[in-house]
Formats: C-alpha cells, structure tokens, sequence
C-alpha cells in the first residue's frame, strides 16, 4: 500500500529539528504498527516549502502517476490564504481556491477513492505580518485561515471526504516562527490525525480482502 500526502512547508516538517514533522511521525508509526505479513506501507511526504493549491495542481497527477498511491492525503491551503498589503490581496483567491481543492480531489479520485483533508492550522500573527524571511512579505490572519479552511470543510463535506479539523489543535508556543509547528506542535497534529489514518488503511485493507 503506497501512501501519497501532497502539502507545503507543513507538511514537509519545517521547524521540527528533531522528528520531522507529522508526515514523519506517521510514518513510523505505521511502519511500526500496520505492516502485515511482510508487507509495509510506504508513504511518500511530498510536502513542498511554499506551495499553493496551484503548485500543488502542477505536480499532482504527475506525482500520483508515479507512486499509484492506495490513499491520498492533502494538506494544503494555508499559503493560499496570505497576503499582502491587505487582508483580500490574497494570494490565491477564494473562489480560485475552491475550485482548486475540488480539482485536487478530483485528480487524487482518479487514483483511488480513499482520500483525507488536514484542516488548516492557526498562527502567531504577532509574527507572521509579514513572515519573517518571506520573499514576497506574504502575511497571515487567523481570520483568513479560517475562512479558506471553512471552505475546505465545505467542499470536503460536498464530496464525502473525511476533514482533520486542525483549528484549535495549536496554541502560539506551539509555533516556531508564527507559522511552523514546533516539535511538541507537530505532535499535536499528529495525535489528531494518526487515528483517522489508521482507520482509512484499515477500511482499504477490508476493500480488497
């Protein structure tokens, strides 16, 4: 069983210096726990500093193509939701955004039927307006976030994909630079969304015995 989960620097793991991130995490666990009879899934963290559902539309079904994955996973959305001189110069707007997420589900459909959304998480805005070291003084608002991570609840709802809601599964000591999970943060999102994992290996598991 190969495990595809498409991000940005979160899912990637920026700022966890000592386990990788969530992607990670899941990883050894259920290299640890699920494997059966020899057989041990692979998940492939193709996490990506920076990306937007655009990005993310560029290298999907190329990505994808190249694995076959059993389940997909996407993590995306929050570079959507940045701006920059003001809270609607966003950087990918909403109505683009919406029809992105639906086209990434789309794709991912086209590969297998078992597919999970990770909700968006909260910043430190104290340190993110703009983010330090960002190129284009791109800036965050836990409004916004909010508002484009309702949107994926929406859609994800519409389409019968489970949503990992990650709205308040993060307080600011939890955040390295206002944006990326520190080690005990990545934790946090990891306890919310190995469970939900675990079951959908274990339901694709039933589907094909």
């Amino acid at each position: 069983m190969d495990i595809c989960v498409i991000g940005d620097s979160i899912t990637y793991g920026e700022g966890d210096i000592d386990q990788g991130g969530w992607a990670h995490r899941l990883r050894l666990s259920i290299e640890q726990s699920i494997a059966r009879e020899g057989i041990i899934p692979t998940i492939y963290n193709l996490g990506v500093l920076g990306d937007t559902t655009e990005d993310c539309l560029r290298r999907i079904e190329c990505e994808l193509s190249a694995r076959e994955p059993s389940l997909v996973l996407l993590a995306i959305g929050i570079n959507d939701s940045a701006y920059r001189e003001n809270k609607s110069d966003n950087i990918i707007p909403l109505s683009r955004f919406s029809e992105n997420i639906e086209k990434l589900i789309g794709i991912s459909r086209e590969f297998t039927e078992n597919i999970g959304f990770i909700g968006l998480t909260r910043v430190n805005e104290a340190l993110v307006k703009p983010l330090p070291r960002s190129t284009k003084r791109k800036s965050f608002a836990n409004d916004v976030i909010e508002t484009y991570d309702n949107k994926i609840k929406e859609i994800c709802s519409a389409e019968g994909v489970p949503y990992i809601e990650m709205t308040n599964a993060l307080a600011d000591e939890d955040l390295t630079d206002g944006l990326h999970p520190n080690t005990n943060g990545y934790k946090k999102m990891f306890d919310r969304i190995h469970p939900v994992v675990e079951r959908m290996i274990k339901e694709q598991e039933v589907m094909y015995e």
